[in-house]
């Protein structure tokens, strides 16, 4: 099957995947997020149109370049749990009691932090200045639904909130899609 014809048949399951965790989110049923990582980075890789895109690696068998990324992401995902949420308590996930579940957002953190590079470069492909329009993005994908699940709670103080949204998540969000862009350049030089 050709690459392309692949990638649209991903991008129509990510799709529906993706829609059907964010609905679940509405819903209040809590880990809705672990399907939507992964399905909204497919969705917005496979908009990219790009060959230099995470599943673009996967499907040319790029395998080293493509742990070289998901490893680099994992370092930059984790880094960013270990000090907003042990050092700085800035947030926590409620419904995660056991280590394994705290153990596995870690390892989906790589995803997420490739959908915000994927969706970056969707939205600069029609706007130049893909900064903000990607942050706003961002937030109506992941914060939005996570007002209503209440999946991580935010405890941070000092900031006002805006549309209960804590203002320093939505300063901290150019951040993330910035790191995540810069680790792509790296990796896929």
């Amino acid at each position: 099957m050709k690459k392309e014809k692949v990638k649209k048949k991903i991008f129509f399951i990510a799709l529906v995947i993706s829609i059907a965790s964010i609905t679940l989110a509405f819903l209040k049923i809590h880990h809705w997020y672990y399907p939507a990582v992964i399905s909204v980075w497919l969705v917005f890789d496979c908009l990219t149109k790009s060959n230099k895109t995470a599943f673009s690696l996967i499907i040319n068998r790029k395998y080293k370049q493509f742990i070289k990324l998901y490893l680099a992401l994992f370092l930059f995902g984790l880094t960013i749990e270990i000090i907003g949420q042990y050092f700085l308590h800035f947030w926590y996930y409620p419904e995660l009691q056991t280590a394994l579940m705290l153990i596995t957002i870690p390892f989906f953190y790589p995803f997420i932090l490739m959908s915000f590079r994927e969706m970056y470069e969707t939205i600069r492909r029609k706007i130049k200045k893909a900064l903000i329009p990607t942050t706003f993005l961002g937030i109506i994908i992941w914060e939005i639904p996570n007002l209503t699940s209440k999946d991580w709670i935010y405890t941070i103080p000092w900031f006002p909130e805006i549309g209960g949204i804590n203002m320093l998540v939505i300063l901290g969000w150019p951040i993330l899609i910035l790191g995540s862009k810069e680790i792509y350049k790296k990796i896929l030089k």
